[in-house]
């Protein structure tokens, strides 16, 4: 597998499955949103579930030595689905959701993915664990140890509170509308709360 392959032949292929699942799957859900005329929050649902996913496949498998190629692959699948999701199905959400102002909700999506980028790296350089005996404590290469089992948490519990937040603004978005008596035209009728 790439990780026991000391000339790394294998991350370039590995990395380019995420890509290429990432751009067909931004086409498939283009398709199923104007064609079949799924909703937006179906197929962000999918993405969740896919980031999901992907911890949800540490959480169980724990001892990467016992990984195979085809689980890795799976792996960078999912994250490809989670990818085109966030690339396409979300930032288009978020037009709809704010479409009077759309410069700060897409300045908004940016500041929103840079704090998590800075809380992702603090999180590997702060939750350590102090023994090996644990399939969930990983050594990185220079010797500090690692509670992988933190990251898997919250990575699940992140990709469900991204479910909920997208409901609950969606519901908002609803009551707005009503309010203001504009209704759902300008979701092309989709007035689905998923």
């Amino acid at each position: 597998i790439a990780l026991n392959n000391v000339k790394s032949i294998h991350v370039g292929f590995l990395t380019a499955i995420t890509s290429a699942v990432a751009a067909l799957c931004s086409l498939i859900f283009g398709l199923l949103g104007k064609e079949i005329g799924v909703s937006n929050g179906s197929i962000l649902l999918i993405g969740c579930t896919a980031s999901f996913l992907v911890a949800f496949v540490f959480l169980v498998r724990p001892k990467l030595e016992k990984w195979t190629t085809g689980l890795l692959v799976v792996v960078y699948c999912l994250q490809g689905i989670g990818r085109a999701t966030f690339e396409s199905t979300l930032k288009s959400e978020f037009a709809i959701l704010f479409s009077n102002e759309k410069e700060g909700a897409f300045g908004n999506i940016s500041f929103q993915f840079g704090i998590v980028s800075m809380i992702g790296f603090l999180l590997t350089t702060g939750v350590h664990c102090s023994s090996l005996t644990s399939p969930y404590c990983v050594e990185y290469e220079n010797g500090t140890r690692h509670n992988m089992l933190a990251f898997e948490i919250i990575i699940m519990i992140m990709a469900a509170l991204g479910a909920l937040g997208h409901w609950r603004g969606r519901a908002l978005y609803k009551q707005e509308m009503g309010r203001s008596g504009t209704g759902f035209e300008r979701l092309g009728g989709d007035a689905e709360m998923v």
